[in-house]
């Protein structure tokens, strides 16, 4: 390790897509907060000028202008500084970056794009991606993403990959700055990861995250610093932070632990709730008390928002202590709608019925209307379309009744109330078997000759022809957080590989 390194500042920024001024104020303070603690180097999340999960908001012109001057206000402002920043920028791969001995007046900037004066015929913006940038003393410079850079005293291998990275040869330090959201188990594997490649390569290791959410995606901070198999430096999940780590000489076990995964995930829901309502603007949430998931989902949004923010509805007379709760009585309603429609699907029809009055409700009081599906419901097919699947956003869609279960439990050793508030589910195999079928690409044959649970075939046939069946349901659901590892099952049908 370089002699010139012994203190890493790591800026854990919210950052919001295309919102410069406030991205570009975030990492000025963290890197002067960093500097006034002695770090020898600064490093902010990919994403922090640019805003995470931007999509094809990068790909417009204004866009890339914007970025291009904020990296450039960034710049000016570090100048007089000597520590150097590291974070990322956006371009376009398609075309070439000159070398750093080329003469770089053969390179302009069209837009905010950067291209080759000489050629003609060049790619707009059909490909622009975020890779790691050096800004140092008042200059910036594109680093080669996975390559090894000096950056001012200190060799350094950077990456964009949260994959295990090691250089060709020694290193001072590897830097990762993955731009992949957070997941139940992302925490658990990089920890393993980073531990095995800070001993490998007897290097410090430094992986930094930003914190927010964006179309259901949540980034979840927990940026780290590992050193010769050990976790050396933590920051919190789910929280901006500023920190400036020492790298230890002869590291030793340090008592850092992580929260347990029912703790991320109840840290993961409060965030992604209040983070969610904040963005789009509204004052509070509205939610119906008559479903399964009711009473857990109340309780998150209160922590998320408090309870003067929470509007529970209900038709049966169901209540949440502690909120706002408005009972309807809408049995003359229904009575009418019935007679006029003349359907014998009464129950599907009273559903949606209440969930259009519900839904006004929540639109003429500028709440946020939430959803209480689960997983296990959504990827059955067990609700009605535009009755419990009415809303903006569904908090626990990503969640299995067992989960969901398991959390009420983990709750009630602060809140006692909670532990009855979902009952344990009846059937449990069956969160398995839509597990196995949907996320694990295990084919009903397979799990059937595999069978070491007893599992009845007329129970997985029966699961996998509703998966089946339920596919275009799954494509008019709200909003989901995503709190499960990535998957697309939600959003392609899987008939195709169901037809086993």
């Amino acid at each position: 390790m370089s002699k010139f390194l012994k203190k890493i500042g790591i800026i854990q920024s919210r950052s919001l897509p295309g919102a410069f001024p406030d991205n570009l104020r975030q990492i000025v303070q963290g890197y002067r907060e960093c500097l006034d603690h002695g770090a020898d180097i600064v490093i902010a999340p990919l994403t922090a000028l640019s805003g995470p999960a931007t999509g094809d908001l990068k790909r417009r012109r204004a866009f890339l202008r914007q970025m291009e001057e904020a990296a450039e206000t960034l710049a000016a402002e570090l100048a007089v500084t000597d520590t150097p920043l590291l974070t990322g920028y956006c371009i376009n791969p398609l075309l070439t970056l000159p070398d750093d001995d080329d003469n770089d007046s053969a390179w302009e900037m069209d837009d905010g794009l950067l291209y080759d004066a000489e050629e003609e015929d060049y790619s707009m913006h059909s490909s622009v991606i975020t890779v790691p940038c050096l800004i140092h003393r008042g200059t910036i410079r594109i680093l080669t993403d996975g390559g090894t850079a000096t950056i001012g005293n200190i060799l350094c291998h950077v990456t964009s990959s949260g994959e295990e990275s090691l250089p060709d040869g020694e290193v001072d330090l590897i830097v990762h700055m993955p731009e992949t959201p957070w997941h139940n188990l992302s925490t658990e594997q990089e920890q393993n990861i980073y531990c095995w490649e800070s001993h490998a390569s007897q290097t410090p290791v430094v992986c930094v995250h930003p914190v927010g959410s964006e179309s259901g995606q949540l980034f979840g901070g927990g940026s780290a610093l590992y050193h010769r198999n050990k976790l050396v430096g933590l920051l919190p999940l789910f929280e901006t932070a500023c920190c400036t780590l020492r790298i230890p000489t002869s590291p030793k076990a340090t008592g850092i632990k992580t929260p347990e995964l029912i703790t991320q995930v109840e840290k993961a829901l409060l965030f992604g709730i209040r983070d969610t309502v904040q963005q789009q603007g509204y004052t509070g949430v509205c939610l119906s008390l008559d479903y399964r998931n009711s009473k857990l989902l109340a309780y998150l949004c209160v922590q998320a928002l408090g309870a003067d923010n929470v509007l529970g509805i209900s038709f049966t007379g169901e209540k949440y202590t502690g909120i706002k709760c408005m009972n309807i009585q809408a049995d003359e309603l229904l009575n009418l709608a019935v007679k006029q429609l003349s359907t014998n699907d009464n129950d599907a029809l009273e559903q949606r019925l209440k969930a259009s009055l519900t839904s006004a409700i929540a639109e003429e009081k500028r709440l946020m209307l939430l959803s209480t599906l689960d997983r296990h419901s959504i990827m059955l097919g067990d609700f009605e379309l535009y009755g419990e699947s009415c809303g903006y956003l569904a908090p626990l869609g990503n969640l299995y009744r067992i989960d969901s279960f398991l959390l009420c439990r983990h709750i009630a050793d602060r809140e006692p109330d909670m532990l009855h508030a979902i009952p344990e589910p009846t059937q449990p195999e069956q969160d398995r078997i839509i597990h196995d079928l949907s996320e694990r690409n295990i084919s009903a044959s397979d799990m059937l000759l595999n069978n070491r649970d007893g599992l009845q075939e007329n129970t997985v046939r029966s699961i996998q022809r509703k998966i089946a069946a339920s596919a275009l349901k799954r494509t008019q659901l709200p909003l989901i957080l995503r709190l499960a590892s990535p998957s697309e099952q939600l959003s392609i049908p899987l008939s195709n590989r169901l037809n086993d």
